[in-house]
């Protein structure tokens, strides 16, 4: 299972370095067990580095620009997150796209990128409430997908990607779908990504108001791979919650 802990910014510097630091030891005994990675701001990567380098926590970005150089004034050149350290990145997530405008083809094309530079792209997907009562919300997932998957399957080397589904209308809402409605959701992503790219290596994880509360219908969900964690990450104890959860639930 995948777990990614997502600080966006609520936290400062000096407070993300605290958090983790603070709960080294509770991080590298989860990541033994399970992928952990932790998204802090930019900033904070280059002082979480040498954590990185010594266990097996894996450290992400929260987003990046569209080159490796060039005139992007306040972009932050995806070169510059693997020198720090950086092996993942989100790109395409909901904030990005509604208060960024980021289209899919954008989103696509920075994936490729990131591939490119050996850090995994975590591709957010997601449909609006109003998509989804429109019964709409396959039709928008393979939308947004369709340009991801093709400019992956261009590169001469083949690259693994994480797909997180995040309903946009579940994002801080404390409400999830049910786990019969997300298991056939992942079940068609699945078959979609047999059709269009079979030899791809990915993973399908789910976010939006992950919770220790809500842990307990996410982990009845089928083909669910792990988990994109925002708020509930900025609590150690309660991002632990959920990780533990998944190894043994029979105890929670």
């Amino acid at each position: 299972m995948v777990f990614i802990a997502n600080f966006k910014m609520m936290l400062t510097t000096p407070m993300a370095v605290k958090l983790v630091n603070d709960n080294l030891a509770d991080y590298k005994a989860l990541a033994t067990d399970s992928t952990i990675i932790i998204c802090p701001p930019a900033t904070a990567l280059r002082d979480l580095q040498k954590i990185s380098n010594q266990s097996s926590i894996q450290l992400g970005a929260q987003t990046c620009g569209p080159a490796t150089t060039g005139a992007y004034t306040g972009d932050i050149s995806p070169a510059d997150l693997a020198a720090c350290g950086a092996t993942y990145c989100l790109v395409g997530h909901s904030e990005r796209r509604n208060l960024y405008f980021e289209n899919d083809v954008q989103v696509a094309a920075k994936a490729a990128l990131l591939a490119t530079l050996h850090i995994t792209p975590v591709v957010c997907i997601g449909e609006t409430l109003v998509d989804r009562e429109a019964g709409n919300t396959l039709a928008i997932l393979e939308r947004q997908l369709t340009p991801v998957l093709s400019a992956l399957n261009g590169l001469e080397e083949h690259v693994p990607v994480l797909i997180a589904y995040e309903p946009v209308w579940a994002i801080g809402s404390g409400l999830v779908p049910t786990p019969e409605n997300l298991s056939t959701i992942f079940s068609a992503l699945s078959e979609f990504m047999a059709k269009k790219v079979p030899t791809m290596t990915y993973k399908l994880l789910y976010g939006g108001s992950v919770s220790s509360k809500t842990v307990i219908s996410l982990a009845q969900v089928k083909h669910l791979h792990g988990l994109l964690i925002g708020g509930a990450s900025l609590d150690f104890q309660e991002f632990k919650k959920i990780v533990d959860y998944f190894h043994c639930p029979a105890s929670n």
